[in-house]
């Protein structure tokens, strides 16, 4: 999983943050940022499904409402409210898939901020190498 890939990315640069040298952070802050793309990838299917889930919950209890009020003469209010009973399971669904495409980005912002983190280390140590040069 893509998760778990980038999380020991992240333990074996925060293991080797002062030690490391610069290829073996180069390598590193690469391999973090092909699988923060595909993070990215996932995030994206993640919030498509949502959107989804969202548009057929909102269907789904419109036209439950509409049969309420049709169907059994209910006042809207209480139309509406029978309505998100019979459709508890998609709402429930929406709310799940809600819940994975939040994290994903909450988790793609996080690794952006250490890919950036990272090439400001990487930017230190080739002016420090310069340096030991000049």
């Amino acid at each position: 999983m893509i998760i778990e890939e980038i999380n020991k990315l992240i333990d074996s640069y925060e293991r080797s943050i002062e030690s490391q040298n610069l290829s073996g952070l180069i390598s590193l802050r690469d391999r973090l940022a092909v699988n923060s793309y595909r993070l990215a990838q996932e995030s994206s299917e993640f919030k498509r499904d949502y959107n989804q889930a969202y548009f057929i919950r909102k269907i789904s209890i419109n036209k439950s409402t509409q049969g309420f009020i049709a169907n059994k003469k209910l006042p809207k209010n209480k139309a509406e409210v029978m309505s998100l009973i019979e459709n508890e399971d998609i709402y429930s669904k929406e709310i799940e898939l809600e819940a994975v495409a939040y994290q994903y980005d909450l988790l793609l912002r996080q690794v952006n901020k250490i890919l950036e983190a990272m090439a400001q280390r990487i930017s230190y140590l080739k002016t420090e190498k310069e340096n030991v040069r000049g």
